[in-house]
């Protein structure tokens, strides 16, 4: 036996009983929470649900949970620097001096400027905080984890069979399926991140779904997401596809079978209908042009404005669309100084996730690998769409961080 055989030997041992010993101190931190533990699960159930109200804002029931979390914990909150990163900061101070140069460029603020950008940064930034905050410790960031792959799971098996019955009734049809995030983009990213949790923990000790339903689970998610059309989410897919085998080899099958299957159902008994029906909806090729369009025009912003950007909420005002790619976003709205920003911060949580993963326990490696995919899908996806404020995006950097302060307490209980 080797000096390395030995030492890995002691330190695999040592690894679980401080991911033992940790799993017990967040038990007691979310006995202590009391409601806010199941306050916490419940907005978690809920993130991807959106209703349109009539003043022309997405109402999210998630947010108003959120503000219940935040009034009934207040002071009480617990939460430590290592938790954050300095990308918070640096994001709080870019968004605020954009929203002040919209007012001086522009005289005036617009609501979209205003609430959905200004204090849906801030809303997204307490959601990061409640997250941070109880989840605690490993079996905590897991049961976090759940509660999100759960989440899809439920949106999927209630949208997929309402979205086949369009088919028949004519007043629930809808080209695309996009459950109740009323987006079909941000629902694809939504199914990608769940398949990014299912697949990394299938077939591990820490899976996430049990043996029985596990591929029925993957049937699910992946239909979902093929029908909602999102070439945005298919990019993140890509991401997951190539980077599942080096996390989790068992999980091959959850990923080839059914797409090898499913392609060749499609051309032996459905390629009339993928021919006639669907290959317009996936191709778009007008959608692609006006894409490039888009993006040739928030470079133009960008180059007159290169280091503090137009303002926020001024690509919307100026040409009456969305830039539809979050780092060009940055760059046109914010300038080099948010774009830098932006990928300082997304950057930092992949850092984390990847310390995290080394450091896990072997039974949590699959979790970490998912939380760790999940976020390389979601930088993918945040090039077809502004990603920035999907909220299961933030839940999962939260977790990620989450993940890296447990791995900085387990390697203190080894030294």
């Amino acid at each position: 036996m080797t000096v390395l055989d030995t030492r890995r030997n002691l330190r695999e041992p040592l690894q679980a009983a401080g991911a033992k010993s940790l799993a017990h101190e967040g038990q007691l931190a979310y006995g202590e929470a009391g409601l806010h533990r199941y306050l916490l699960a419940f907005l978690i159930l809920i993130l991807p649900i959106q209703f349109e109200t009539s003043l022309g804002l997405r109402l999210a029931p998630a947010d108003l949970v959120l503000l219940l979390i935040l009034l009934l914990g207040g002071i009480w909150m617990r939460t430590a620097i290592h938790q954050w990163t300095p990308w918070h900061a640096l994001l709080g101070l870019v968004f605020s001096f954009a929203l002040f140069n919209g007012l001086v460029r522009y005289g005036s603020l617009t609501r979209w400027a205003v609430v959905n950008k200004y204090v849906g940064f801030l809303l997204l930034t307490a959601l990061y905080l409640v997250v941070v905050q109880y989840a605690q410790s490993t079996e905590a960031i897991k049961r976090a984890a759940r509660l999100v792959l759960l989440s899809a799971i439920l949106q999927a098996a209630v949208a997929f069979p309402l979205y086949l019955l369009g088919f028949v009734y004519a007043a629930l049809h809808t080209s695309r399926i996009a459950g109740l995030l009323i987006d079909p983009n941000a629902y694809g990213g939504f199914m990608v991140v769940a398949l990014c949790l299912h697949w990394c923990t299938v077939n591990t000790p820490g899976r996430l779904v049990s043996r029985r339903w596990a591929w029925l689970v993957t049937v699910l998610l992946l239909l979902n997401l093929f029908f909602s059309f999102s070439r945005s989410a298919w990019i993140g897919f890509a991401v997951l596809c190539l980077a599942t085998p080096f996390v989790n080899l068992r999980a091959w099958r959850h990923l080839v079978l059914p797409i090898v299957l499913g392609t060749a159902a499609a051309l032996l008994f459905f390629r009339p209908y993928f021919a006639t029906e669907l290959a317009p909806l996936i191709t778009r090729t007008s959608q692609v042009t006006a894409r490039l369009d888009i993006l040739a025009k928030a470079t133009d912003v960008f180059f007159s404005h290169p280091i503090l950007g137009a303002g926020l909420g001024s690509f919307l005002r100026d040409y009456e669309v969305q830039v539809h790619n979050t780092f060009f976003w940055f760059l046109a709205e914010m300038g080099i100084a948010g774009a830098v920003v932006f990928v300082g911060f997304v950057m930092a949580f992949l850092l984390r996730g990847i310390k995290a993963y080394r450091l896990a326990a072997p039974e949590y490696r699959g979790l970490l690998g998912g939380l760790l995919l999940a976020h390389l899908s979601m930088m993918g996806f945040s090039l077809g769409i502004e990603a920035f404020y999907q909220r299961y995006w933030w839940v999962i950097m939260a977790l990620l961080s989450a993940a890296h302060a447990a791995a900085r307490q387990s390697a203190r209980v080894l030294h």
